[in-house]
């Protein structure tokens, strides 16, 4: 193979990489730092004993965060979301066979963190599905009721 031959397959090679890279979606983050923006929608990982996947969402003050976290029966994940402060608002630690479900209503504007870490040694793939529900609108309704008293005078009669 000459030096051409060569420079063009390794071209092909890593733009087949690039593709596939691409077509997987975001990588998890390993820190509050590296966490990938994640958009409403449906994510498959791979999470490895030890590790930790951080990911952020921006919600707006009212906006209701569901999270889902799905995996096999044998593998025990457990999740946590963090205000964009980083304090702890709610977490989700059922045992392994157990999906973990998490809603969370924003009290403030601004990057929300999802962490997802395994107990123990589990190890394997997970689902993770989030929505993002707006806070419902109020409508005020007013209705007016007009009460007017209608005095009639009838004459006297007088019967001769």
């Amino acid at each position: 193979m000459d030096r051409t031959q060569l420079l063009t397959a390794l071209i092909v090679a890593t733009a087949f990489i690039s593709v596939a890279a691409a077509a997987q979606g975001p990588v998890p983050g390993t820190s509050f730092a590296t966490a990938p923006e994640l958009q409403p929608g449906t994510y498959s990982f791979h999470l490895q004993a030890g590790d930790l996947h951080f990911f952020r969402i921006t919600l707006k003050q009212g906006q209701t965060l569901f999270v889902t976290l799905r995996m096999a029966s044998g593998v025990d994940f457990d999740i946590a979301v963090l205000s964009p402060e980083r304090d702890l608002l709610e977490s989700g630690v059922r045992p392994a066979g157990f999906y973990e479900r998490i809603s969370l209503k924003a009290p403030v504007t601004g990057s929300y963190y999802i962490v997802v870490y395994p107990f123990g040694t589990s190890s394997g793939s997970y689902t993770l599905e989030l929505s993002v529900v707006d806070e419902p609108k109020v409508t005020a309704t007013v209705t007016v009721t007009e009460f007017r008293y209608i005095t009639v005078a009838v004459p006297a009669m007088t019967v001769t």
